[in-house]
């Protein structure tokens, strides 16, 4: 911080040059230089200052410093703040004189103890009444690692079950039970299926049977260990918490697929954190399809401390299957952190390009308002949220949300029963699906993307397939407007039920001016392609091709 007004303050340098001899850094590559041309007049303030530094017993603090020496003498202040990181925080433990010659580093120490139990900051100040070009007392001062020596304070347990005493510290609901049939230690563990598969069509929960205060302090985690084999893409494991005993709650994680061996998961609950009424729950859902073992978890633990040491929470529901709208879109987040936040933006990418941020337009409470301006239609919108708090915990991002710009005419319930299979290799006989589009009356409409959601596991690959637009014929689909598109499914193992892409814009001259309805669908050359099946199929809008006719 140039906090003389002069215009300049330390510098980050990997080496000096003077007449008296040459400067190199003490450690590492580089050092902080500051010198009289810093000054205002007669004045040198010039703050250099660390980010912030988490609360521990500490004991020294330590850097290394070195000046020109002779006639001009250099000092330095250290300082420490436990507040904030503005020059009016902090406490001067230290003004001396530092030492040359030129080239040279002394080591200094300072006893810090009695700021422990607090978070820190620690300031050099390079600080001279008499300096300047005109003045007396200054020359080149430089400084160099910078070290604090203490011990981390261990966070408080406030809630612990390894299952070894049974289930009374939650209530289950259905088949929740505690087992031993799995653990991780030592012979005990919690699963919504003790003696085998879980049942279909659950929505099932074990919540926390008694809140946990978490008033007095500033971060807490949960964390515990599991293992789990779950549908993917059809059956869920939520972690859940809520701050209201059960009112509302927050997501943390959702599991789905195969973890055969115990690992151990951890959550920050910055979004719950400061509340006397917090609970925990597992909730497990399923569909009427294929069933499995499901998940144990064992070693549930949550532990607070007094520090802030997480990051925000953000909170926020994607676009579902890249849904979005052909004007500027306004998105919405709930951002939460007991010591308030700073800083918010929304950043977004258009078609793979560069990132851009943008600060939030408005709030109401904890939510931020946020608008990625209109985009052309059939452009990808990918965008992520970050944040930062008035604590100085790093800036945190949440995963990343897609949206296609554009009005979506969309024939999708979003359910899915089953899923079937298409092509020369398929059971079913069948080598093509097609689902009929309307165009709103009075209206023309241009068609940039198309999708269709796929499917894949383990036991389901998937071939190639053919993109096809075709015209109305009499209410089935009738001659190709574009060539047909060799596409692949963009289904894999880690994301088993996504909508395949399929850009169009290149085809503007064909799929233009559209009126009334028309079909998109495919067919299967060879091999077999997986779809995912609401059931029944609505009556009049999904078609199906056996090779020779279409079928409702």
């Amino acid at each position: 911080i140039d906090n003389d007004g002069s215009g300049g303050s330390w510098d980050y340098v990997q080496g000096l040059n003077f007449s008296s001899g040459v400067v190199l850094p003490q450690a590492g590559q580089s050092f902080w230089h500051s010198s009289f041309q810093d000054a205002n007049g007669f004045v040198i303030d010039e703050w250099l200052i660390s980010p912030r530094i988490p609360a521990a017993n500490f004991e020294t603090l330590s850097f290394y410093a070195g000046s020109i020496g002779g006639s001009f003498p250099d000092s330095l202040k250290v300082l420490v703040s436990t507040t904030g990181s503005n020059p009016a925080d902090f406490t001067e433990i230290a003004y001396f004189q530092v030492p040359g010659p030129t080239g040279s580093w002394t080591e200094f120490s300072f006893d810090i103890s009695a700021f422990s139990g607090s978070a820190i900051y620690v300031a050099i100040n390079y600080y001279i009444t008499d300096g300047g070009t005109s003045g007396s007392n200054s020359d080149n001062v430089w400084v160099d690692h910078l070290t604090i020596t203490g011990e981390a304070i261990p966070p408080d347990v406030v809630f612990a079950d390894d299952f070894e005493n049974g289930s009374s510290n939650w209530v289950l609901q259905s088949t929740w039970a505690v087992t031993d049939e799995s653990s991780n230690s030592p012979t005990h563990s919690l699963t919504e299926s003790p003696g085998g598969n879980y049942a279909a069509n659950l929505n099932i929960s074990a919540t926390l049977a008694t809140s946990i205060d978490l008033s007095s302090y500033f971060s807490a985690e949960l964390s515990f260990n599991a293992q789990y084999d779950i549908e993917q893409g059809f059956d869920y494991m939520y972690v859940e918490a809520s701050d209201d005993g059960g009112s509302s709650w927050i997501e943390l994680d959702v599991f789905d697929g195969t973890s055969p061996t115990w690992q151990n998961y951890s959550y920050a609950l910055s979004g719950v954190v400061g509340s006397s009424d917090v609970k925990i729950r597992f909730r497990f859902t399923s569909d009427g399809g294929f069933e499995v073992d499901g998940m144990h978890i064992d070693d549930v633990l949550i532990t607070a401390s007094s520090i802030d040491a997480d990051p925000p929470l953000i909170v926020h529901t994607g676009p579902a299957f890249y849904a979005g709208v052909s004007e500027a879109f306004v998105r919405e987040a709930e951002v939460i952190d007991i010591s308030g936040v700073s800083a918010t933006a929304i950043n977004y990418m258009v078609d793979g390009d560069t990132t851009t941020s943008a600060a939030s337009d408005s709030t109401v409470g904890d939510v931020y308002f946020y608008t990625i301006p209109e985009q052309p239609a059939g452009a990808n919108v990918a965008y992520f949220f970050s944040a930062e708090d008035n604590a100085g915990n790093a800036t945190t991002q949440t995963t990343m949300f897609e949206y296609i710009a554009g009005d979506h005419l969309i024939f999708d319930n979003g359910v899915v029963d089953f899923v079937n299979s298409f092509g020369p290799g398929s059971t079913s006989g069948l080598l093509g699906a097609a689902v009929r589009i309307s165009v709103p009356e009075g209206e023309k409409a241009q068609l940039t993307t198309a999708l269709i959601r796929n499917y894949t596991d383990v036991n389901r690959p998937n071939s190639d397939m053919l993109l096809h637009v075709w015209a109305d014929n009499g209410g089935v689909p009738g001659t190709d407007l574009i060539t047909p598109i060799t596409v692949t499914p963009e289904a894999t193992l880690e994301n088993t039920s996504p909508m395949t892409r399929v850009d169009l814009r290149s085809y503007a001259a064909e799929l233009s001016d559209l009126l009334g309805d028309f079909f998109i669908g495919f067919t299967v050359p060879s091999g077999e392609v997986w779809v995912t099946q609401t059931t029944p199929g609505t009556f009049g809008r999904t078609f199906t091709f056996n090779g020779t006719s279409w079928g409702a």
